[in-house]
């Protein structure tokens, strides 16, 4: 029996500055929590508004360098994949901030 992959988890966004928030220019690791497919060689894609940023491919996190990346909301997606073709994914959506310019000293 066939079974279609599993995200139990949700898509996990980690900024090289360790922010809370992403900034421009910002590198942006995007992973997912508790991904299990069923079979062998799970295979992992990501879009970013729409485009495809990583293929289909074994790795299983992208990083998304933001110094490209239009300040506002950005819709982000990931496809896993079996050896079947099988797939499940998950969306959400994330902002893009311009850095605040620091007061004065």
């Amino acid at each position: 029996v066939q079974t279609a992959p599993l995200i139990s988890g949700s898509l996990i966004f980690y900024s090289d500055k360790d922010d809370e928030l992403i900034y421009l220019g910002d590198t942006v690791t995007i992973t997912t929590t508790d991904a299990a497919v069923s079979g062998q060689n799970p295979q992992h894609r990501f879009k970013i508004d729409g485009q495809i940023v990583q293929d289909y491919s074994s790795k299983a996190d992208y990083n998304w360098n933001t110094i490209t990346a239009l300040i506002g909301k950005h819709f982000v997606e990931y496809d896993v994949k079996d050896e079947f073709g099988n797939t499940a994914s998950r969306q959400a959506y994330v902002w893009v901030f311009r850095r605040p310019v620091a007061p004065p000293r």
